[in-house]
């Protein structure tokens, strides 16, 4: 039996707008183009409740193209086709796609939102495919409140294609949804009031195939998605951080979209390169300088590869390792740049 909690805090009358049900869920033939915005930009995880506000005024650097163009995606829903991929998904009805990168396959009732499955690219692990056949996944119950609160279990098989680390494998999970608050939403020079934010969590378990090893290694990989939606506007959502992360890598890929440009854009169209980057002093005793594109990842790795830790801020403190040789990989818009850090 899948387990189903759902708890309803502070829900009155004056909350219909945040309310989620069968009949708010985006129709299909629905879209919306959103910026893509700095990877960096703040989640403000811990502001939650009734009445509070998410200011996204100057928080949010635009990406731009080589020609200086602002990037942006596709927030679309859309019926299942059976003559494409979607014929994997047979017991779905509907998918929500972002830009055809991330796809959900989903089903609704008057009760329940479920997901049989879906489709991403991860970083390290490649294109994958997720089928919850065995048993679907609960997204949420309806209606769904503020405090609403819907966990479940789910059970299936993944499966990548990736040469070097392929997965074809049984998957369980485990999933949580909530509307954790309820408020006004500061995009750019634009407050949505009445809006209000879905949290959407979870995480699959599986094996994966190294080809150089020929060995099964157990991963888990995990996703954070918050949305800010506000029906007044669309049926999708205004604002979006979706993040997708692993246990080999333990760094996440992190996708921000909004509806609406900052009040100051100053734009990220600076080029990854060994120009780019710096590490100073290098050798060091312990503490390395480092400067890297606002909105890169950075993490250090040893001499093997083996993933340390992820770097956050503009130094690199190596007072509790060995001696010896380090990698400090640095990513940014798809470009990589390794460079090497020697501790005396």
């Amino acid at each position: 039996m899948k387990r189903i909690l759902t708890i309803a805090i502070c829900i009155s009358s004056g909350f219909v707008f945040g309310q989620m049900t069968q009949a708010t869920d985006a129709p299909s033939g629905s879209n919306a183009t959103l910026y893509l915005c700095d990877s960096n930009t703040v989640n403000y995880a811990n502001v939650v409740g009734s009445g509070v506000t998410w200011d996204y005024t100057n928080l949010l650097g635009i990406d731009v193209d080589s020609n200086g163009v602002t990037e942006s995606r596709t927030l679309s829903v859309s019926n299942v086709d059976p003559l494409t991929l979607d014929s994997l998904f047979p017991s779905a009805s509907k998918k929500y796609s972002i830009n055809n990168q991330i796809t959900t396959y989903y089903s609704t009732s008057a009760t329940e939102r479920m997901s049989q499955g879906f489709n991403f690219s991860e970083p390290t692990l490649g294109d994958i495919l997720v089928f919850w056949d065995t048993i679907p996944q609960l997204l949420n119950t309806y209606p769904f409140n503020l405090g609403s609160v819907s966990s479940d279990t789910m059970a299936g098989r993944i499966f990548s294609e990736n040469p070097t680390a392929s997965i074809d494998t049984a998957a369980n999970g485990r999933s949580f949804a909530t509307i954790d608050g309820v408020g006004t939403l500061k995009l750019g020079a634009v407050d949505y009031a009445n809006t209000f934010r879905y949290h959407f969590a979870d995480t699959i378990d599986a094996y994966v195939k190294i080809t150089a090893i020929g060995i099964d290694l157990p991963v888990t990989l995990y996703r954070d998605v918050y949305e800010y939606y506000n029906y007044a506007t669309s049926p999708l959502p205004l604002f979006v951080i979706y993040s997708i992360n692993n246990s080999f890598t333990q760094t996440p890929s992190v996708i921000v979209l909004s509806k609406e440009l900052p009040a100051e854009n100053v734009g990220m169209n600076e080029v990854l390169s060994e120009n780019t980057i710096s590490v100073y002093p290098n050798p060091s005793k312990n503490v390395f300088q480092i400067n890297v594109p606002k909105g890169a990842r950075v993490e250090l790795v040893d001499k093997v590869g083996r993933h340390l830790f992820n770097v956050d801020g503009n130094t690199i403190d190596l007072t509790e390792y060995a001696s010896g040789m380090y990698f400090m990989n640095v990513s940014y818009r798809g470009e990589n740049v390794s460079k090497k850090l020697i501790k005396n």
